[in-house]
């Protein structure tokens, strides 16, 4: 019978007579758990996640921002580098050709002589030289190595 009593008070309630009463309760229910220990300790540790993760998308921005500096740092220092390679090669190559007019006009060449502008060939090609440089560093190579005098 006391079923019945519940049944027929809650039958002529709608929907629309409940939701205040219920949306009011939950606010309640919300509000004494906020004020509870374990409601601010819960929601500061939430706000200490939103933090942490705000912090660190923010030290991500920094550090992308720090990296894409280093690129073009780097990127400029590549470019000298390559400038100061290409300086350097040419620089050989004048040397070399210097030196193989100088040593075809009197005939020959000593092994020291010899020697350095082949370890200049050398860094040459590693530097990426290719050119005509190497027939001359080869002609040189086939000069004799005693002057006139000493071959006599």
């Amino acid at each position: 019978m006391k079923d019945n009593i519940i049944v027929e008070t809650l039958n002529p309630l709608r929907f629309e007579q409940i939701w205040p009463w219920v949306l009011a309760i939950a606010a309640l229910i919300g509000f004494l758990f906020v004020a509870s220990n374990k409601g601010r300790a819960f929601l500061q540790s939430l706000f200490k996640n939103w933090m942490a993760k705000t912090q660190k998308d923010e030290l991500l921005k920094k550090h992308d921002a720090e990296l894409d500096d280093l690129k073009k740092q780097t990127s400029l220092i590549l470019q000298m580098v390559q400038v100061s390679n290409e300086a350097h090669k040419n620089e050989i190559k004048t040397t070399i050709v210097r030196e193989y007019n100088y040593f075809t006009r009197i005939g020959w060449i000593d092994l020291y002589s010899l020697d350095c502008i082949q370890r200049l060939f050398a860094s040459y090609t590693a530097l990426g030289g290719n050119t005509y440089i190497h027939d001359l560093a080869e002609k040189l190579g086939e000069l004799p190595n005693l002057s006139p005098e000493e071959s006599e």
